[in-house]
């Protein structure tokens, strides 16, 4: 009985510190991925043309719109984390750097990476 307690409490602790920690790495990675952008965007914009600025456009809705969804995820749901919610900022910060790198007036390799950072949205879809 006295086990059962512990794990209770423990669980418990989980689920009251995750939204906090959750959101701190996510804003975290996030902010790296932003601060990339405006590296490339600062470096480059000289040389951009139209569809360079609307591939950065795009990168940086990409950026908020997946923190405002971890923000609503966050705040409705509340679940303990396992190995793919702590893999998952880091995948997100991963391709969306990978965007942003990729970003220049001929974009095939910019739909690569949008088409990583589709599969890495499908996987945290199915994880929540």
């Amino acid at each position: 009985m006295s086990e059962n307690k512990n794990y209770s409490e423990l669980y418990k602790k989980m689920l009251r510190s995750h939204g906090s920690s959750y959101l701190s790495l996510m804003s975290i990675v996030q902010g790296v991925a932003f601060g990339f952008l405006a590296l490339q965007v600062y470096q480059n914009f000289r040389n951009y043309g139209l569809v360079a600025w609307i591939l950065t456009i795009t990168t940086f809705l990409l950026i908020i719109l997946t923190w405002n969804e971890y923000i609503i995820g966050i705040t409705i749901f509340k679940w303990v984390p396992n190995l793919i919610d702590a893999s998952i900022p880091f995948l997100f910060s991963t391709s969306e750097i990978w965007l942003a790198a990729t970003i220049k007036e001929k974009y095939q390799e910019w739909y690569l990476a949008f088409f990583i950072f589709c599969i890495v949205a499908l996987i945290a879809f199915c994880n929540m």
